[in-house]
């Protein structure tokens, strides 16, 4: 007697690679973006895993972006990422851009070389040169009032007097 033909089958297999996408530095720490692989394998992605270079350091989640605690600052590194399913991790994504993580120094005290009082009473404040494109509030007392001072790139200083 023949056999009736059974229920097709699409078996499941790992999913393909995410794509990269940034890595953007931090304290001891980076945060990097992907964009899930086109195919899950046939099986639910549940969750991803994004590595340092060097170190091989980890850091896991659900979605992008992830990030990566434990790194060294003053270390450059760069991130893959890797999706899983039931079947198992999928090829690591290219790699990022190289980040390399740092401290937020403490507001630099005295960044100002003179205060010059103009005919409208404004304030000029001589540029000096610092290490980074940091935010910096310096705040101080001159004769017209108070004023902070915001640095955001080494070319963009701006000063306000109330």
């Amino acid at each position: 007697m023949a056999s009736s033909a059974s229920n097709s089958v699409t078996p499941s297999t790992i999913p393909g690679a995410p794509t990269i996408g940034t890595a953007t530095k931090g304290n001891a720490q980076a945060t990097v973006t992907f964009t899930p692989p086109a195919s899950n394998g046939g099986s639910a992605i549940t969750g991803y895993t994004v590595t340092s270079s060097p170190g091989g350091i980890t850091g896991t989640g659900s979605s992008s972006p992830i990030t990566v605690p434990g790194l060294n600052n003053g270390t450059a590194y760069t991130f893959t990422v890797i999706a899983s399913n039931s079947n198992g991790n999928s090829l690591p994504s290219s790699a990022s851009n190289s980040v390399t993580p740092s401290t937020v120094p403490d507001a630099p005290t005295n960044r100002y070389s003179d205060s010059r009082k103009r005919s409208n009473h404004s304030h000029i404040l001589q540029r000096q040169q610092v290490t980074e494109a940091q935010l910096y509030r310096i705040y101080g007392n001159f004769k017209s009032g108070w004023f902070y001072w915001n640095r955001f790139l080494k070319s963009n200083y701006s000063a306000r007097v109330y």
